[in-house]
């Protein structure tokens, strides 16, 4: 008898494929707790352990999302097409996260909307992105005006301060653009903290006086 008439006798050859198969175990779906990698737990939250177990691809998308993310927050006191450009990458790759997330399962769509984002995140973005667009002319036009006086602000606020000594803060600010308003309020409060200016408590606002 040969070695090969031996063997398929014992059932080695027939049975050696089946064994080895039975002897690798398959990868594990569930967490030493019992619970579902792919599903969210009776709670309603992630699996023990499921950050870990996922924590490339949490780190590579939440990298992602904080570069397009400082784009769009650096570039609002950037010129309004700039603002526009920066929001619009955001918003879209908003888009394609929630996209991807989703496609993934119930626990990554769990991940985006309950740490990464929000609920209604993508909804804000896109309506902001939406009034930028509809009224992009004033303010763009806002944007030069603003432009335009902040040089010369801090001058502008003391030339005003000594006419106009104990006038309510309510009332100066409005001898100031619109669109510079909240920058002198902004000093206003940075130069009473400093002693530059004395503000005094009168009704609902304060009287300001220059000190220099």
């Amino acid at each position: 008898m040969g070695l090969l008439d031996f063997l398929k006798k014992i059932g080695v050859t027939n049975n050696a494929p089946k064994a080895a198969r039975m002897s690798e175990k398959p990868e594990e779906n569930v967490n030493s707790f019992g619970e579902s990698w792919d599903k969210l737990t009776q709670d309603g939250d992630l699996p023990t352990g499921w950050v870990y177990r996922n924590k490339d691809f949490i780190e590579s998308v939440s990298s992602d999302y904080s570069y397009f993310f400082n784009m769009w927050i650096n570039s609002r006191e950037q010129s309004p097409k700039e603002q526009y450009e920066a929001l619009k990458s955001f918003v879209l790759h908003l888009e394609y996260l929630e996209t991807l997330c989703k496609s993934k399962g119930e626990c990554f769509e769990f991940w985006y909307y309950e740490i990464l984002s929000s609920r209604d995140y993508l909804e804000k973005r896109r309506k902001e992105l939406n009034e930028l667009t509809t009224n992009f002319k004033n303010i763009e036009k806002d944007y030069k005006i603003r432009k335009a006086e902040l040089p010369k602000l801090e001058e502008n606020i003391v030339n005003k301060l000594k006419e106009n000594d104990g006038i309510l803060q309510s009332d100066f600010v409005k001898l100031f653009p619109p669109t510079v308003q909240d920058d002198v309020k902004s000093k206003l409060y940075l130069w009473a903290k400093d002693g530059k200016i004395e503000k005094i408590k009168s009704g609902r606002s304060y009287s300001l006086h220059y000190i220099g």
